[in-house]
């Protein structure tokens, strides 16, 4: 087994058995105290103490979730449920509008109540009415109470608080009126997120001038992965298909932006060095645009690494590529394991891995055109079906066709969007 992929399947392992446990940080930090001197200094003699080491690293897993888990609330505590607040922090999500509301997550700065002032860096979702024009990247300045997210009150209903949880969120807020949502600072955001907002709203709006409304939401859906104009109709439709997932933002989406930019930037006649590092840019502001979702940022991730192999002439590890953005991921979020989403993006990835090559020479009399988008997909959907059997109960007995004609239709689809 490759090195790094052992390295992160051991890490995630040691989120998965925090998740279980819920053991303190504490003991954690004290089993690694125990296990790391010894497999250093056992390494520095020469000695492979190899399962010492695995264990190690399983540890480490373990206490990142812990440490992470206790620094979420960062000190709001007090502050919940406890009367109105002033809350001061940034926007960090691309706003989301429903109706008369809209939804941020703002990372806090501080909280005040009552003559107490408290610093911190907790994340809020809050809902305020439409009327406050609020941007990504803005300071905002909020008057409203404190509470935890409504958790589910039957077995097997979707859980709100456990959803927002796995984004490092733990609280919630809503502003009922324009006058306690005062915007302190705009668009503070570093460069490459404003031109993310920028290429959001300037994609949004030209589908929706040059469409029709349900046309503009269909393909805003695609493009970008926003289904909130889409109709309850268009969306059981695609979920009867099997296809829900060309209307998230994943690997499918972001390989076909990256292999556009990465043949038009060519054609251009650039060095491989210049277009590979505008092609990398290109796909990270997609990304960004789309709401930076775990999938997305696990394509961008291996894109990223492709790009970096063919500058540097070494064969793509797709395998390597794949631990990596895993472990990149888990170090910024390890409550992403959880995440249904996060599971499904990397189940489809190993299922293509593990299947591509069998099935391509099952079907080596059919021509490539076809051999190739039915192996992908026979992959993929071995690779997501015990999990979305598992999730959601059900399984479309059309998908796989599905997917097969609604993969290169979205190929075509969202570079002609963007």
């Amino acid at each position: 087994m490759r090195p790094l992929v052992r390295w992160s399947a051991l890490f995630a392992a040691g989120v998965a058995l925090q998740g279980r446990l819920e053991w303190a940080a504490s003991a954690w930090y004290a089993l690694a105290a125990v296990l790391g001197p010894v497999v250093a200094i056992g390494t520095a003699r020469g000695r492979r103490l190899v399962p010492l080491a695995m264990l190690l690293v399983l540890v480490c897993g373990a206490a990142w979730l812990s440490q992470y888990e206790s620094r979420l609330e960062d000190g709001l505590a007090p502050f919940i449920d406890a009367g109105p607040v002033l809350l001061t922090g940034q926007v960090v999500n691309f706003p989301e509008r429903d109706g008369d509301r809209t939804h941020v997550v703002i990372k806090l700065e501080r909280v005040e109540s009552r003559g107490r002032v408290a610093a911190s860096a907790a994340l809020v979702r809050v809902t305020l009415p439409a009327s406050v024009g609020v941007q990504y990247g803005d300071t905002l300045q909020i008057r409203a109470i404190l509470e935890r997210p409504a958790a589910a009150r039957n077995p097997g209903a979707f859980d709100y608080r456990e959803h927002l949880r796995r984004q490092g969120i733990t609280t919630v807020a809503t502003v009922h009126f324009p006058r306690h949502a005062v915007v302190v600072e705009r668009g503070v955001a570093n460069p490459l997120l404003r031109a993310a907002a920028a290429v959001r709203e300037w994609v949004a709006g030209g589908l929706a001038a040059v469409l029709q409304p349900s046309q503009a939401a269909l393909m805003t859906g695609l493009v970008l992965g926003e289904r909130r104009q889409l109709t309850p109709e268009v969306e059981a439709a695609f979920l009867r298909a099997g296809a829900m997932h060309l209307l998230a933002v994943s690997g499918l989406h972001v390989g076909f932006v990256a292999a556009v930019a990465w043949r038009l930037l060519r054609a251009l006649r650039l060095p491989r060095a210049a277009a590979a590092v505008a092609a990398g840019i290109v796909v990270w502001v997609y990304v960004l645009a789309a709401g930076a979702r775990p999938p997305a940022v696990r394509a961008a991730v291996a894109t990223s690494l492709g790009l970096l192999a063919a500058v540097l002439g070494r064969e793509r590890d797709m395998v390597t590529a794949l631990a990596a953005a895993a472990l990149a991921l888990l170090l910024y979020n390890p409550l992403l394991l959880f995440d249904v989403s996060f599971q499904l993006s990397f189940a489809a990835v190993a299922g293509i891995l593990a299947l591509y090559g069998p099935v391509r020479r099952a079907l080596q009399r059919l021509p490539g055109a076809v051999a190739a988008p039915v192996a992908v997909t026979a992959g993929a959907q071995w690779g997501v079906t015990p999990l979305l059997a598992y999730h959601f109960q059900q399984i479309s007995l059309v998908g796989f066709a599905g997917s097969l004609i609604g993969g290169p239709l979205t190929g075509v689809l969202v570079p002609l969007g963007l």
